[in-house]
């Protein structure tokens, strides 16, 4: 019974973990690429990326 309770928690941990990591790689893509469109906005401003 408590195994099976501690494997539901692991699971869950680890679903939680993935879900967290899978956010914070889409958030860091669409940050890169919001970033690389205003860059390209502004040709004339090479610091525009930072």
């Amino acid at each position: 019974m408590f195994a099976d309770f501690l494997s539901l928690m692991f699971t869950a941990a680890l679903m939680t973990l993935g879900l967290a990591v899978c956010s914070l790689v889409i958030g860091l893509l669409f940050s890169v690429i919001f970033a690389l469109l205003e860059a390209n906005r502004f040709v004339g401003k090479p610091m525009a990326i930072l």
